[in-house]
């Protein structure tokens, strides 16, 4: 049940982060497509390891685990869109708030692995 409820948050963070780009993008020009494309994949790859990575330990403080890193993620990508608000330059968090959730992540996997999570199910 936990695991499902992972999979809805990192469902609606997608959904939320695709919603906000197009926002914020010029989905008129043709040239801005690949490019968007491009960062979605970008934005999304992290939340979407950490659901994997969830789904192969199965323990319920990994879940736990990762559902607080999505919530932390998503209010991340809020408050610097909010903080920014009205800014041409908004959209450049796309392209740098990525490398901090990969780092959080590479931590908490790490941290798992060190606990012995991954070993036993």
């Amino acid at each position: 049940m936990i695991l499902n409820l992972l999979r809805g948050l990192a469902m609606a963070l997608a959904i939320g982060c695709a919603v906000v780009m197009v926002r914020m993008g010029e989905p008129s020009s043709f040239w801005w497509w690949p490019w968007s494309i491009f960062l979605y994949l970008w934005n999304i790859s992290p939340v979407a390891l950490g659901v994997i990575s969830a789904g192969k330990v199965r323990r319920e403080p990994f879940t736990l685990m990762m559902m607080a890193y999505l919530l932390v993620s998503a209010l991340a990508v809020w408050i610097c869109i909010e903080a920014v608000a009205g800014d041409m330059f908004a959209s450049i968090i796309f392209l740098f708030l990525p490398v901090v959730e990969w780092g959080a992540l590479i931590v908490l996997i790490m941290i798992a692995s060190r606990i012995g999570w991954f070993g036993a199910k």
